[in-house]
């Protein structure tokens, strides 16, 4: 009777997967999920190894209500209000709301709960081929999910949404480009605005970008940029390095002299077919996926110009930070983790240069649907929003997610009622 009832849970489980991965109107609460992967970080080498098993839910009533109620009992050991903090864990694991689920349907959970998130990552835990870079940052398609190493180490890791069929993100060898705490689409319609937040460019021509957005659970659906949750997308803004330029570090250095460039971003894997998800589904029990990395990450073929410019991996192996720890102290409330008003630290020059070329509004915008106007030719104050050189999907309702640091540079609410400006459209996503 155990091995039918183990063989029927997998059996939902895999039709669950196989459910279509595009047009998932569900988003995750980005500011809940902060909970899970903002926890207090130990050294890896004293996070236990985690094991996973399956849970089909049920209730003798059939009422799915009762039956996510008795999960959360369950997992949260008698305690339905600790279960429920532990389903948030569970949500980003199998890519699904609790919401959603039913009677019958069938979930993956660990073994060990309330750990460093990093427990339980699919991405390895030491990178043998990263340990000569002082930053590297990866994006897996196949599993959707990134992760971010400090000279072999793995500090972060979390789940993405790639680009869709219609725009697929392309995979290779790139670097972080230009960045900006707000950009606002170039596909937005009149009388609306899309605004991205934490904004990391790392494709020059075609406007693609690492940022913060309505975050479906179901996988690929962007028009190629790398969509994260806030939290995620907020650390990585404060921790990757983008290219040292004679004209700063934002969308108006773009045609500037390049003296340094940014983290090495590896884009590698598949576009999935099916809801992605980080496990082997095996009949006794689930195996989280070991996410196999290239040996050489500089062995892979460099996907634009900015980046071939460089031919020595060198150029990308050195940073002056800001570090992973001074990132988390930040995001803590430690306003003098990072210099100034929470901006990272200023890079040295390096004596190679090359030059940015200004990409034409054909190059930056091949999907805008209208003409498209030349940039800003001069810096945008930081707190205005600006245009963006990515333009993102048809919008989902979504709560404004805000910073928690009180010392952190925030949008006031007078702010977000003024009309914005409105210099030129560029980008696509």
């Amino acid at each position: 009777m155990l091995v039918f009832s183990r063989l029927f849970a997998v059996g939902l489980l895999l039709a669950a997967l196989a459910a279509p991965v595009y047009g998932q109107a569900t988003t995750y609460d980005q500011e809940a999920i902060k909970r899970v992967t903002n926890r207090p970080q130990v050294p890896l080498d004293e996070l236990p190894e985690v094991f996973y098993d399956y849970y089909v839910l049920a209730d003798p009533s059939g009422n799915a209500v009762l039956a996510r109620n008795a999960f959360y009992s369950q997992i949260g050991d008698d305690d339905p209000f600790v279960g429920r903090e532990r389903a948030l864990l569970v949500e980003l694991l199998n890519r699904r709301l609790m919401s959603e689920t039913t009677i019958g349907d069938t979930l993956v959970i660990p073994t060990k709960w309330d750990l460093d998130f990093r427990a339980y990552s699919p991405f390895p835990r030491h990178y043998a081929g990263a340990t000569s870079y002082d930053k590297l940052f990866v994006l897996d398609k196949t599993i959707q999910a990134f992760a971010a190493y400090e000279r072999g180490e793995l500090v972060r890791w979390g789940a993405i949404n790639t680009g869709s069929a219609e725009s697929r993100t392309p995979t290779g060898r790139f670097s972080f480009n230009w960045r900006e705490r707000e950009r606002v689409s170039s596909l937005s319609p009149e009388g609306e605005e899309w605004l991205m937040t934490w904004v990391m460019n790392f494709h020059l021509a075609r406007g693609i970008h690492f940022h913060q957005y309505a975050f479906p659970t179901g996988g690929p659906t962007s028009h190629g940029c790398v969509r994260s949750l806030d939290a995620d997308a907020e650390w990585v803004y404060y921790w990757g390095d983008t290219w040292t330029t004679t004209g700063g570090s934002g969308f108006a250095s773009i045609g500037t002299r390049i003296l340094k460039p940014g983290t090495m971003v590896v884009v590698q894997g598949s576009d999935p077919t099916e809801r992605p998800h980080p496990f082997v589904i095996r009949r006794r029990y689930p195996i989280l996926v070991k996410i196999d990395l290239p040996a050489d990450p500089f062995s892979i073929p460099a996907g634009q110009p900015q980046t071939a410019m460089f031919r020595s991996a060198d150029a990308f192996k050195t940073s002056d930070g800001p570090w992973a720890s001074q990132v988390y102290a930040y995001m803590a409330g430690d306003s003098t983790a990072l210099d100034g008003a929470g901006q990272p630290v200023e890079r040295s020059s390096r004596a190679e240069t090359v030059t940015v070329p200004v990409p034409t509004p054909e190059a930056t915008a091949p999907r805008a649907p209208r003409p498209i106007r030349a940039p800003r030719p001069a810096p945008v104050p930081a707190a205005t929003p600006t245009r963006s050189t990515e333009a993102t999907e048809t919008p989902r309702k979504q709560t404004p997610i805000r910073t928690t640091a009180p010392t952190r540079p925030t949008t006031t609410p007078a702010a977000e009622t003024a009309p914005r400006r409105r210099p030129g459209r560029t980008g696509n996503n």
